[in-house]
């Protein structure tokens, strides 16, 4: 048996207060070969803990001031990817999380970019591309990417 192509997604809320979120977890996960929990919460929720427990990454997102509640509970985002909305990234953050990634992004938007081409790089559907040569080859290369996005294949990364 196949599992499906897309992810579950479990959202803060969705599951009643007292429902097993262990349950809930192991169902979404033999319903899907990927599951993304997504917490919103502050250490001590019940389900932000538990995120955070059973993910295997965790990327934490901030708009660069997290509460005192998460600056006291930074050890349990140890090592998380970060993406950071704004311009740059505040010293006592990095303090804190001492994030393995460090993304700043301009906007909302542009975290859901980066959320989408992370989702692609995990699942293992991420396109890269890479080029050899100078000169007259590069014309040719030319014409294979307005190929490949005429066939809307989306290069996620490119290379020489």
């Amino acid at each position: 048996m196949s599992l499906a192509g897309r992810p579950s997604v479990i959202l803060p809320g969705q599951l009643a207060p007292a429902a097993d979120y262990t349950a809930a977890i192991e169902g979404a996960e033999a319903a899907s070969r990927w599951v993304v929990l997504s917490a919103g919460g502050e250490p001590g929720d019940a389900w932000t803990d538990m995120c955070i427990a059973e993910a295997d990454r965790v990327i934490a997102v901030s708009h660069g001031h997290p509460t005192r509640r998460w600056i006291a509970g930074a050890p349990l985002l140890l090592g998380c990817e970060l993406l950071l909305v704004g311009r740059s990234v505040p010293d006592a953050l990095l303090r804190a999380f001492e994030p393995a990634v460090v993304q700043t992004l301009p906007d909302d938007a542009a975290v859901r970019r980066s959320l989408e081409l992370g989702a692609r790089r995990l699942s293992g559907r991420a396109v890269g591309i890479v080029f050899s040569g100078a000169g007259a080859r590069a014309f040719a290369h030319l014409g294979v990417v307005q190929e490949l996005r005429a066939g809307r294949v989306r290069i996620d990364r490119a290379a020489e």
